[in-house]
């Protein structure tokens, strides 16, 4: 949840994992001081912060009931060359707010005022969720992010508290809106929308507001006293996030979160070692129960999954491995320049939680880390051996480029589909061994290759690493999905990103160039004081009114369908490509006419234009780029 700018379309085009681990040198040993730790951790998180250009960061772990290590590194803020502290800086962790959402839910379970797989609507007062195909949409389904649900953006945060839209307003506009698109529990898809329903849901059977529950069930007994879900507004020590570029850090604007429960979640990084003890304790801290035993090995459990080997999602959790193949649970958030990630390994009752203030950095600081610190304080690895398959589906068939998008397909910001896609290139090396190449998810923007090897009918796995793909046909298109959070589909050449903005952009230039030309030719001709034909005068104004548009949707609307759109936006902005089609429809139908009557070079070019104009509206209109939606 984050403004939608050329840094941030990637990672909310996404808002998602792909789980990269890198494999230490150093083995278990004996070191158990925190000194120890401590030594550890400073070689490693100060050596990647200076590789990944990331200005703060802090490491929290925990062990049984204890904390092992905490300390923060580097600045929360860098003009005012601020120092980073684990105990005293605020930091946003994003959609780290969906484990405490999904935890907030288990509680009313415990409390039998919820049924994880009842009909939502039996509990919503305020509204009703529309249904696809009649299918109803339960808790498990929002938990898991199965709802099946739109993806939205149009108005969702704001710059300024007072700006901000109330959760149920968002919501109630919403559903009538932008209906389901899939089946609820058939496919992974993030959601940042079903997440702040769970989290209103709580609201309406609790008839308290979502941060007053959290601090008095959650946050309250764990301790967490630097834990919020309201924006620290003004506070001191909100630490500010920052993109790297070329050019240096450039510091990102904090935007206020409409869906709390998606990921509005605001606290001091060492709050989280409570909450990581209570986790890794069957629900209890410091002898007082938080969530029953019960509803914690529901969270943590694996509740869906893109095959039965592969790794999958519990309640507002995710399941991984390290580098030796112990199992994880995860936690993760990215947030306007912040990136989190909470680590739970249940088999050695230890919690490692990191957060930095860099987006472009992805989470290889925190993969780093967690397996740095298994690697020299935990059981020895045991090296993992791929079997290749000998059934396994044609690795021919599904070569091919796969692309991933978290856009809506209704509303504004539909377009948002040409701005940023994470995209894999899938190569068939042998009859069981793909090579896959591209931007991984939340592995920064740096263009990788890794191989794997099929070890069941469409599953694959990495070589030398932990991840799995999964490849499926659906409705004859392949999909490729991965061992966390994700679901890449494979594109034809005209479905691709690349291809949808190059025609975007480039019928805009030609608006712009004719608009170039006809301007500098009016000039003349003033000057000249020589007559200026109204077939021209008719293609400047098509072509300036789209130029208007181009220019004014480019600079401003891309980046501020997040926070909605005011009037003069909707109403005059994006109306003026309808103006220009009514003129170009004027042209077409005076230029078809004379055609008929004698065909010339002028008019022809004259009529193409008009007709590229007409296109041009017909093609906004389907991206739901004008007032009134195609879909």
């Amino acid at each position: 949840m984050k403004k939608i700018n050329r840094f941030l379309a990637f990672y909310l085009l996404l808002s998602i994992v792909f789980a990269n681990c890198f494999p230490s040198v150093m083995y278990a040993s004996n070191i158990k001081t925190s000194s120890d730790i401590e030594k550890v951790m400073d070689s490693v998180v100060k050596e990647e912060m200076d590789r990944l250009h990331i200005p703060g960061s802090a490491v929290v772990i925990t062990k049984g009931d204890k904390i092992l290590f905490s300390k923060g590194y580097g600045y929360a803020d860098l003009e005012k060359k601020k120092k980073l502290d684990a105990t005293t800086t605020i930091m946003r962790a994003g959609s780290l707010a969906k484990t405490f959402t999904a935890s907030a839910i288990m509680q009313l379970v415990d409390q039998n005022k919820v049924d994880l797989h009842q009909d939502i609507n039996k509990y919503l007062t305020d509204f009703k969720t529309t249904n696809y195909k009649n299918y109803p949409i339960t808790l498990h389904h929002l938990l898991t992010h199965t709802a099946g649900l739109d993806e939205y953006y149009y108005a969702r945060d704001a710059l300024s508290s007072k700006d901000l839209s109330d959760t149920r307003q968002i919501l109630k506009y919403y559903f009538p809106n932008q209906a389901p698109i899939r089946e609820p529990g058939e496919q992974f898809q993030y959601s940042n929308v079903g997440f702040g329903l769970a989290g209103n849901l709580v609201e309406q059977i609790t008839k308290q507001s979502f941060q007053s529950y959290m601090k008095t069930h959650v946050f309250g007994p764990l301790n967490m006293n630097g834990a919020t879900f309201d924006f620290p507004e003004k506070n001191p020590n909100l630490a500010s996030g920052y993109a790297y570029t070329g050019d240096g850090y450039q510091r990102m604007k904090d935007s206020r979160i409409s869906l709390p429960g998606g990921g509005g979640l605001n606290l001091v990084p060492q709050d989280m070692a409570p909450f990581m003890i209570m986790q890794l304790n069957q629900g209890k801290y410091k002898g007082r129960t938080i969530i029953q035993p019960s509803s914690i090995k529901q969270m943590q459990a694996q509740q869906f999954t893109s095959h039965p080997r592969v790794d999958g999602v519990g309640y507002g959790l995710f399941h991984g491995k390290l580098t030796n193949g112990e199992p994880l649970i995860i936690g993760k958030g990215v947030i306007n320049g912040y990136v989190s990630k909470m680590f739970l390994i249940p088999s050695q009752k230890v919690g490692v939680f990191v957060i930095a203030n860099s987006v472009q950095s992805g989470d290889e600081l925190h993969w780093k880390v967690v397996n740095t610190f298994a690697n020299n304080f935990l059981p020895t690895p045991q090296k993992i051996v791929l079997t290749p398959t000998n059934s396994g589906i044609n690795t021919k068939d599904i070569e091919g480029q796969y692309e991933l998008t978290l856009t809506p397909e209704h509303g504004w910001g539909k377009w948002l589909k040409f701005l940023g896609a994470a995209i894999l290139q899938v190569e068939a090396q042998s009859n069981n061994k793909l090579r896959v190449t591209g931007s991984f998810p939340h592995e920064g923007e740096e263009i990788k290759t890794k191989e794997f090897l099929q070890t069941d009918k469409g599953v694959f796995e990495e070589i030398g690493g932990i991840q799995q793909l999964t490849f499926k046909q659906k409705e004859g298109h392949w999909e490729l999905s991965g061992s966390v959070d994700f679901t890449f589909l494979k594109k034809s050449f005209w479905e691709r990103q690349t291809t949808l903005m190059s025609i975007y952009i480039g019928s805009g230039l030609v608006f712009v160039i004719t608009f170039l030309v006809c301007f500098i030719y009016g000039f003349i001709c003033l000057v000249r004081k020589k007559k200026y034909s109204i077939n021209l005068l008719s293609i400047g104004g098509i072509a300036g009114l789209n130029t208007i548009f181009a220019v004014t949707q480019f600079f401003y609307g891309n980046s501020h369908v997040v926070y909605g759109y005011p009037f003069w936006y909707i109403w005059g902005i994006s109306l003026l490509p309808v103006i220009s089609m009514i003129v170009a429809l004027y042209l077409l139908i005076t230029k078809g006419i004379s055609l008929v009557k004698g065909a010339n070079i002028v008019s022809i070019l004259q009529f193409i234009f008009a007709l590229i104009a007409v296109i041009y509206t017909i093609y906004l209109y389907y991206w739901n780029l004008l007032p009134i939606h195609y879909s």
